[in-house]
């Protein structure tokens, strides 16, 4: 079985590295692992892989067979780029997802989120949303990636907080879709159920 926390200290001893706290990345894990609506697992913004590697470890321990997607340009969200310089984070997440072999496991969608849902089907089991934190661009996700989410599926979005304007989206698209609830709230990892 999985020791989630010497996991961790294998990642980081390999310079694997990301932007969730521990309890995120745990509440992560555990969402896949014991989620049982079959589907798609879905992420929107990989950066170096850190969560992708996360949701394919637990697909790879839950009792389903599930696909795990992930979409990036690898560019960095409009927040993050000058800190990239222009340099592409695919190299680095290639490197990741190699290293603690889930590669296989994967399949990349190399495009804008904003293209990549047309190739997607209404058959997502969970939507792990960690994309730019602008306003319209999360609007635009919300509007498009939720709806292909299965029945008791899990939508989890990452930095839902004040200082992000994904907050402020997310509220708004709760409270125009009933049919869409909160779970639960860890650290910045918002949980939310599609009725």
């Amino acid at each position: 079985m999985l020791n989630f926390h010497e996991y961790l200290k294998y990642l980081k001893k390999h310079k694997v590295f990301g932007m969730m706290t521990e309890d995120e990345l745990q509440a992560l894990l555990l969402c896949v692992m014991n989620h049982d609506v079959d589907g798609d697992i879905v992420e929107i913004g990989a950066w170096a892989g850190l969560s992708t590697i996360l949701l394919a470890m637990g697909e790879t321990l839950s009792r389903l067979h599930r696909r795990v997607i992930t979409i990036d340009h690898f560019k960095g969200s409009l927040e993050h780029q000058a800190m990239l310089k222009g340099k592409s984070m695919y190299p680095m997440f290639m490197r990741n997802i190699t290293l603690c072999k889930v590669k296989d496991k994967i399949k990349v969608l190399q495009m804008d989120s904003q293209e990549a849902h047309k190739l997607l089907d209404q058959q997502i089991s969970i939507l792990f949303l960690d994309g730019s934190h602008m306003y319209p661009h999360v609007k635009k996700e919300l509007k498009y990636y939720p709806e292909k989410v299965k029945k008791n599926g899990l939508i989890l979005i990452h930095d839902y907080e004040p200082q992000w304007q994904t907050k402020i989206a997310v509220d708004e698209w709760i409270q125009e879709n009933q049919e869409y609830e909160k779970v639960v709230l860890i650290n910045t990892l918002l949980i939310v159920r599609k009725k």
